[in-house]
Order: structure tokens, then C-alpha cells, then sequence
């Protein structure tokens, strides 16, 4: 039997806005290991010893060339992948600065606003982060 740090996993996420309201959605590649052609939000496993915004900052700069200000936890999900039981923590995020320089993980991406969203499949969590973004903006305008 495998010991329980081998069965759960950590991952943060960051749903990145542009001054403009748009979001940032990337495209996984074809050959990525999970949903392949899917769109989905920048991010992925924290490292021992890594904080957690430090984590989506640093993913979110290796996948995009993005620098990102993580904000506030928008959503907390849970999930298996594969033989791992992974919590993934999604931050509402602000673009700070650079341009769009995709990882080999994405073949595309796009600036979307958050009602036009592109059709076709999107990754686990993805669209549910999204949809708390816009709950919590509701919310806030209250």
C-alpha cells in the first residue's frame, strides 16, 4: 500500500484578468497527459516546502511568461487524478505584466470575457472557477 503523500496532491490555479475584464484561458497541447485539447486555467502542483500563491505565481509565469498578483481563493475542488486524490485551490489573479509566451503543456490561448467563452471541452474545475468569479462579483456588487 502506498503511503498517504503519495496519494493526495496540492495544486493552485489562477484565473488571470486583464484590466479590461477579459480572462486568460489556455488550450491544453494534443498530446498532454490529461484532457488533451481542453481549455483551462494556468497553474499546477505546489512543491515541498512552496507556498501556495507562491506556487500559482510561479506556475502561471512558466506556462504563460505572465506575471500574476494572486488574490483571493475564488474556489477549492477536489479530484482524482489518476491514483491521486488532488485539492486544487483556484486565486482570482491580476496580470501585472509581460506577454504570452506559451509552455510545450498549451497550444494555444485566448482573452476571453467571462459570459463569451469559446466553445469545446474545458478542464476539470475550469469552468466551475470561472462561474464562482463571476458569483463573487455579483456579490460584490451589491
Amino acid at each position: 500500500m502506498s503511503s498517504p503523500a503519495q496519494c493526495l496532491g496540492v495544486t493552485g490555479r489562477a484565473v488571470v484578468r486583464r484590466e479590461d475584464g477579459a480572462l486568460l484561458l489556455l488550450r491544453r497541447a494534443a498530446e498532454a497527459e490529461w484532457e488533451p485539447g481542453c481549455w483551462d486555467l494556468p497553474g499546477g502542483k505546489v512543491e515541498v516546502g512552496e507556498q501556495l500563491v507562491d506556487a500559482v505565481a510561479r506556475e502561471t509565469r512558466e506556462e504563460t511568461g505572465l506575471t500574476v498578483v494572486p488574490g483571493g481563493v475564488i474556489l477549492v475542488s477536489h479530484f482524482w487524478r489518476g491514483a491521486v486524490w488532488v485539492t486544487s485551490v483556484t486565486f482570482a489573479s491580476r496580470y501585472r505584466s509581460g506577454a504570452v509566451q506559451l509552455s510545450p503543456e498549451h497550444s494555444d490561448y485566448l482573452w476571453a470575457r467571462p459570459g463569451s467563452l469559446p466553445p469545446g471541452s474545458f478542464a476539470t474545475g475550469a469552468l466551475e472557477a470561472i462561474e464562482a468569479l463571476k458569483a463573487i462579483e455579483v456579490l460584490d456588487e451589491r
